[in-house]
């Protein structure tokens, strides 16, 4: 099952917390200004949660991200990137 609400995360201290510390995440949504490669990781992260890549308006690549990974690389640039958290 997932989430209804959204939180757009624009700033540089939204993007930095990202899903880390919450119990009851809204989906999230990261915007940046050029595509490239980055890195996330799910340390403080209390559910799994969906990532889903997209370089502008299409998707690249989808990947299920557990709790307390170090590195999530994906395979392609994007400049977008969802959150979305699983309900237990």
């Amino acid at each position: 099952m997932l989430r209804k609400y959204y939180k757009i995360c624009d700033s540089l201290f939204s993007q930095t917390l990202g899903l880390m510390f919450q119990l009851n995440p809204p989906t999230l949504i990261f915007k940046f200004k050029y595509p490239k490669k980055y890195l996330i990781h799910s340390f403080f992260c209390f559910r799994t949660f969906v990532a889903i890549y997209y370089l502008d308006e299409e998707i690249v690549e989808v990947k299920i991200v557990r709790p307390w990974k170090y590195k999530i690389e994906p395979k392609k640039e994007f400049n977008m990137l969802v959150e979305i958290p699983l309900l237990k």
